[in-house]
C-alpha cells in the first residue's frame, strides 16, 4: 500500500518551538504534555508513540545536539498507523534528517512510499521476542502483554539494550496483536525520569516511582498473576502449542472480525475478539453455545459460509424450542440476505415442522409480525396447516379449539383465512361428539368465517351437540339471549337474534334484549358479525314485516329507542304500521319528541295519540289530557295547530249532549286560569254548537226552505211597512185592524194569540240582531263592512253578520282560509 502522505510536525529545543503551518503553538504545547521521553544516556535517539485526542497520535524522537536536547514530533493519524499495520520503520525514517530549526514555519514531512508489514517480518520479531527476550517462556511473554493491556501499563526496568533493541521488543509485542488495535500499543523507549505518561509500554531505570506493573529485566520477572486475567491473554495462552506460525494465523483470524463494540478501547476490542474467536472454535467443534453469544455473533458480525450456517442453525433450534422472537428475527433476516443459508435452514424447518409444528409456527410468525413478506407468509400458512393437522388428529378438543382461536385472531394480512376455514370444516365431524369443540367452531365462525358459519348452522348434529344455553337459542329460538351475550359475547348474541327475527320468534325479544341489540345497531358498541347477521338486519326484520309476532312491550321499547336516538327511519316504519301502541308509550314518545324538538316524530305521535284521546269518555279527563298535550307543544306552533285541527273534526262528530258537556268542562278549566289554546278550543266548540242550534233538527235543505219562507215574510214586511226613497210609509191602524179581523176565521183563538207573541218576539229579535251587526264608522263605510263579511276578511259579530258571512261562503265569494293560525 502506497502512503505518500504529508504529515504535520513541530520541533522543540532550547531555542524555542517551531511548528508547521497547520499546528498552532498552543496545540503543540498541549500535545507535549502527553509525551514522556528523553535521549539515551549517551544522547542517542529515543522514540515514542503517544495517543492524542480525536484518533491522532504523536510520533516522537528525542536526541542530544549541541549541548541541548531536541524533541521532534510528527502528527500521525490512526489511518496511517493502521495502514502500516505495526511496521515502525517508516515512522522511524521520518527522523533520519534532523528538523531544521532556523525557520519560522516548518514544511510538512512526507511519508516515504513503502509496503505493508509482512507476515514474515512479524514472525521474525515475534520469534526474537519469544526466544531471546522471553527465553522461550510463553507465559512470561503473555505476562508482559497482559501488563501492557492493563490500565496500569507495563514498565521494563533496566533494559540493557539500545534503542534498536527496545524497538524490536515493541515490534514483537505488536506482532501479538490484531492489526486493528496495533496503533493503541503506545510506547516510549526511554521514559523521562520525572514525567509520567499513559503510554502502555515504557522502558525506564529502576527506582522510578510509578503505578505501572514493573518487570525487572535482569530476572525477567512476571509482574503479577492479575495480568493474566484479560480474555485476550487467556485466549492466546489456550491457543499456544509451541507453533508461532499457528499463533499468528489465529491472531489474524481475530483481526478479520471488524467487531461492532460500543467501547472501542484496546481492552474491550481485544476481549470481544478473543471471545468471538473462542466461540467460532467451539461451534465448529459442535459445542452448544449460550444463546446470548449466538445472538451477539449474528447481530454484530455474522461469519460466512459453514460457520454462519452453524451459528444460525443453533440459534434457529433455540428460537423454535423457546419461542424467542429476537432469535427468530436474527435468523430469518440472515436467511433473507443469504439464499444458500435460506435453503439450508429451510430444510431444517421442514424437518422440525413434522416434529414440533407449533414451534415452527411461532418462529415464522415472529418474522411475519415484524416484516410480512409473501414467502414467509407461505411458510406461516404451512406451519399453521401442519399444527392444525396434528391437533385435529392427535390432540384433545381444547388443543384443537386453541389452535383455531390462535389462527382466527391473526391479522388478515397473514393470509390464514383459508387455513382457518379448512380447519373448521376438518374439525366439524369431531365436534358432533364434543360440545366444547362445537361451541368453539360456532363462535369462531361467527367472528371470522361467514362461509363456514352457514355450513355449521345447517349441521343438525352439530347444533344438537352445542351446550344448552347456546344450543336452544340456535336450534329452537328459545331461551335467554342475554345469557348468550354474557357467556359468548356480542357477536354470538347478535347472530342468535338475527335467526330468531328471520324466523319470527318474538318470545326472545324482551325489552332488555331490544335495548341491547339497539346498541349494536346504532354503533355505540362494536360488533363484528357476517353481513347476513348484521344488527341492521335484525332491526329491519322487526320493522319491515309488520311484526304481529313481536310482543307489545318490545315494540314500544323499539319505538322509544328510535325516538331517543333520532332514528326517524325506524320510528316511521313502526308508527305507520297497524300495530297497537299503548297510551302511556305514546305520551312518553311525545315527551321525548318535545325534548328533541323533532317535528316529524311529534306529528306522527300526535296522530296516534289523538285516536287514543277520542276514546276517553269523561269530558273533564279529556280536556285535562288535551291541556297536557298543549303544555308539551309550547315549542311547536305547527303541532299545536295539528291538535286544533283534530279538535275541530272531533267536535263536529259529537252529539249535542256531549257538546254541552265538553263546553262545561272547558269553562271549568278556563275558570282555573287556563288560557289559549283552550280558548281556541272553546271558540271552535261554540261555533259547532251555534251552527247546530241554527239548524236544529232540520237538514240543510229543510233549513234552506225555512230560510226562504222567513225571507219571503221579512221581505213582505219590509216592502209593506219600511219607508223607501220611492214611497213613504203608509200605515192606518184602523185599516190594518179591519184587515186582520176580516181574516179572523183563518186562525183559531189560541193560534191568534200565538201569532201575536211571535210578532212581538220577531220584532225583538230583529231589533237585537240589528243592534249587534257591524256598523259603518269613520274609517269604514257600510258597503266596506258588508264586503269584508262576505269575503270572510272580517269575522261576524252577530247574527246579521253571520248571515252575510254565510252568504259569502255559499256564494263562493270566500276562498277557504285557515282561521286558526297560532300566534
Amino acid at each position: 500500500m502506497q502512503l505518500p502522505l504529508a504529515l504535520e510536525r513541530f520541533v522543540y529545543a532550547n531555542d524555542g518551538l517551531i511548528t508547521s503551518a497547520n499546528i498552532t503553538p498552543g496545540d503543540a504545547e498541549l500535545w507535549r504534555t502527553s509525551v514522556s521521553i528523553q535521549p539515551t544516556e549517551n544522547g542517542a535517539r529515543a522514540y515514542g508513540l503517544f495517543a492524542l485526542p480525536h484518533e491522532q497520535f504523536l510520533m516522537t524522537c528525542a536526541y542530544g545536539a549541541d549541548g541541548s536536547i531536541v524533541y521532534e514530533y510528527v502528527d500521525v493519524p490512526r489511518d496511517m498507523l493502521l495502514a502500516l499495520a505495526g511496521n515502525l520503520a517508516p515512522l522511524i525514517s521520518l527522523f533520519e534528517v534532523p528538523i531544521p530549526r532556523d525557520r519560522d514555519v516548518l514544511p510538512p514531512v512526507r511519508m516515504p512510499q513503502l509496503s505493508q508489514w509482512s507476515v514474515r517480518d512479524r514472525r521474525v520479531y515475534l520469534d526474537k521476542l519469544f526466544h531471546d527476550a522471553a527465553r522461550e517462556d510463553f507465559r512470561r511473554l503473555m505476562g508482559w502483554l497482559g501488563a501492557a493491556l492493563h490500565d496500569r501499563g507495563l514498565m521494563i526496568a533496566d533494559y540493557p539494550g539500545d534503542t534498536a533493541a527496545r524497538l524490536a521488543f515493541i515490534k514483537g509485542m505488536l506482532a501479538l496483536l490484531p492489526t486493528s488495535v496495533r496503533p493503541d500499543l503506545t510506547f516510549s523507549t526511554h521514559r523521562h525520569d520525572k514525567i509520567a505518561t499513559p503510554a502502555r509500554v515504557v522502558f525506564a531505570k529502576r527506582g522510578i516511582v510509578t503505578m505501572r506493573w514493573i518487570s525487572d529485566w535482569a530476572d525477567r520477572t512476571i509482574p503479577s498473576d492479575e495480568v493474566f486475567n484479560h480474555p485476550y491473554v487467556k485466549r492466546l495462552l489456550s491457543l499456544w502449542t509451541g507453533d508461532i506460525g499457528a499463533l499468528i494465523t489465529a491472531i489474524d483470524q481475530m483481526d478479520a472480525f471488524e467487531l461492532q463494540v460500543t467501547d472501542r478501547s484496546l481492552q474491550a476490542t481485544l476481549a470481544a475478539a478473543a471471545q468471538r474467536h473462542e466461540l467460532d472454535a467451539r461451534i465448529t467443534a459442535g459445542d452448544k453455545l449460550p444463546v446470548e453469544a449466538l445472538k451477539t455473533v449474528l447481530r454484530d458480525v455474522p461469519p460466512d459460509g459453514d460457520l454462519r450456517r452453524a451459528y444460525a442453525d443453533q440459534l434457529l433450534r433455540y428460537a423454535i424450542e423457546q419461542r424467542d422472537v429476537e432469535a427468530a428475527l436474527l435468523v430469518t433476516r440472515l436467511m433473507d440476505i443469504d439464499p444458500v443459508l435460506d435453503e439450508q435452514l429451510a430444510t431444517r424447518l421442514n424437518r422440525e415442522l413434522a416434529l414440533q409444528p407449533d414451534g415452527v409456527y411461532a418462529f415464522v410468525r415472529a418474522r411475519v409480525a415484524a416484516e410480512p413478506e409473501d414467502r414467509w407468509r407461505f411458510r406461516l400458512k404451512a406451519a399453521a396447516l401442519a399444527s392444525l393437522r396434528v391437533a385435529i388428529l392427535d390432540g384433545d378438543a381444547e388443543t384443537v379449539a386453541n389452535w383455531l382461536k390462535l389462527i382466527a385472531r391473526e391479522p388478515a394480512t397473514y393470509g390464514l383465512m383459508e387455513v382457518l376455514h379448512n380447519g373448521i370444516l376438518a374439525a366439524q365431524e369431531r365436534a358432533h361428539r364434543d360440545p366444547d369443540l362445537a361451541k368453539a367452531l360456532i363462535t369462531l365462525s361467527i367472528c371470522r368465517d361467514a362461509a363456514a358459519l352457514e355450513m355449521l348452522l345447517k349441521d343438525e348434529a352439530l347444533l344438537k351437540a352445542l351446550p344448552d344455553t347456546l344450543g336452544r337459542t340456535l336450534r329452537e329460538a328459545e331461551g335467554d339471549p342475554l345469557a348468550v351475550l354474557q357467556q359468548y359475547g356480542p357477536e354470538t348474541f347478535v347472530v342468535v337474534l338475527a335467526r330468531a327475527a328471520l324466523h319470527k320468534h318474538g318470545e326472545m325479544f324482551t325489552p332488555s334484549v331490544i335495548e341491547q341489540i339497539w346498541k349494536y345497531f346504532v354503533g355505540s358498541v362494536a360488533c363484528n358479525v357476517p353481513a347476513a347477521y348484521q344488527p341492521d338486519r335484525v332491526i329491519t326484520a322487526l320493522t319491515d314485516q309488520q311484526p304481529a309476532w313481536l310482543n307489545q312491550t318490545a315494540l314500544e321499547t323499539l319505538l322509544t329507542l328510535a325516538l331517543r336516538d333520532q332514528r326517524d327511519d325506524v320510528f316511521f316504519k313502526l308508527i305507520r304500521q297497524s300495530i297497537k301502541v299503548s297510551t302511556d308509550t305514546l305520551w312518553r314518545l311525545l315527551a321525548s319528541a318535545a325534548e328533541t324538538r323533532d317535528e316529524a316524530i311529534t306529528r306522527a305521535t300526535l296522530r296516534r295519540l289523538m285516536l287514543e284521546l277520542e276514546a276517553i269518555e269523561d269530558e273533564n279527563e279529556l280536556i285535562d289530557a288535551i291541556n297536557d298535550v298543549f303544555n308539551l307543544l309550547t315549542w311547536s306552533a305547527p303541532a299545536r295547530q295539528q291538535v286544533v285541527a283534530w279538535w275541530r273534526d272531533f267536535t263536529r262528530e259529537q252529539p249535542p249532549a256531549r257538546l254541552g258537556r265538553l263546553d262545561k268542562a272547558l269553562v271549568e278549566h278556563l275558570g282555573e286560569g287556563a288560557k289559549r289554546p283552550l280558548d281556541d278550543l272553546r271558540e271552535i266548540l261554540g261555533a259547532v254548537i251555534s251552527f247546530r242550534r241554527m239548524l236544529g233538527k232540520r237538514s240543510l235543505s229543510e233549513f234552506a226552505d225555512d230560510v226562504r219562507t222567513a225571507y219571503s215574510v221579512l221581505q213582505a214586511l219590509s216592502e209593506s211597512f219600511d219607508p223607501s226613497p220611492r214611497r213613504q210609509i203608509s200605515f192606518d191602524a184602523q185599516t190594518i185592524r179591519a184587515e186582520i179581523d176580516d181574516r179572523a176565521a183563518d186562525l183559531p183563538l189560541d193560534e191568534r194569540q200565538l201569532l201575536a207573541n211571535h210578532f212581538k218576539e220577531l220584532a225583538a229579535v230583529i231589533s237585537e240582531m240589528a243592534e249587534y251587526r257591524s256598523k259603518a264608522g269613520l274609517i269604514r263605510r257600510g258597503e266596506d263592512v258588508d264586503r269584508q263579511l262576505m269575503t270572510g276578511e272580517q269575522e261576524p259579530h252577530g247574527a246579521v253578520d253571520a248571515l252575510k258571512w254565510m252568504s259569502g261562503y255559499l256564494s263562493g265569494t270566500q276562498h277557504e282560509r285557515d282561521d286558526d293560525t297560532d300566534e
